[in-house]
């Protein structure tokens, strides 16, 4: 046990990330594209968050966001209008990893769900064009976390809050408002017990989505 009550976690850094993409009601949109690119990076010890990446990005392939996706992640047209497209945005966060993580640090990303990193983040790379960096080939799903101290499958975030007692930051499906939820969920579940460790990772192919 840490002085902080759980156990000693074999991390120094989480990576909170969520992305959110073009989006549509009734069909799926293709391509997807990344229009959010949020990440915390939290401190495994303390679970403060040391520092944040945030931006949103340009979608080109349909430039047009729907009425749907503007209602369900508050992101408007203009926003996304002038971002930057997800190769520039990718070149940033990859500086800001670069500066924020020591050479010698060991860090894991934490996603809600795995479709962020196993399907949403190759996806994007290929279809700009961009290699996907090869810090972000592995991850843990915060779900697995949740069953191994709940005993149970969670579902949707804002039902698992609900239930864990915890109130809900800002809107849910933004992603940096999501990244900031997830993060109380991953101090809480480590308080009540839980080790991180990494649930996925990239072989030669991408899988489907899985919220």
């Amino acid at each position: 046990m840490d002085k902080n009550g759980g156990p000693v976690q074999n991390y120094d850094f989480f990576l909170v990330l969520d992305f959110e993409a073009t989006c549509e009601s009734s069909v799926r949109i293709s391509p997807q594209e990344v229009i959010e690119f949020p990440c915390l990076k939290v401190n495994a010890k303390t679970f403060k968050i040391e520092s944040e990446f945030h931006h949103y990005v340009r979608p080109v392939h349909h430039p047009t966001l729907t009425s749907f996706c503007t209602e369900l992640t508050g992101i408007i047209q203009e926003t996304v209008d002038e971002s930057e497209p997800f190769p520039a945005v990718l070149a940033r966060f990859e500086a800001w990893h670069a500066a924020e993580l020591p050479a010698d640090s060991r860090a894991l990303f934490l996603t809600y769900g795995d479709w962020d990193l196993k399907t949403m983040l190759p996806n994007q790379c290929r279809l700009s064009g961009v290699p996907l960096p090869p810090f972000m080939r592995s991850w843990g799903n915060v779900k697995h976390l949740c069953a191994d101290v709940r005993g149970s499958w969670p579902r949707g975030m804002d039902r698992l809050m609900k239930e864990l007692g915890l109130p809900l930051i800002g809107r849910h499906h933004s992603g940096i408002d999501d990244c900031r939820n997830i993060a109380r969920i991953v101090e809480l579940m480590c308080r009540r017990g839980a080790v991180v460790s990494e649930t996925g990772s990239l072989g030669s192919e991408s899988g489907a989505r899985n919220h």
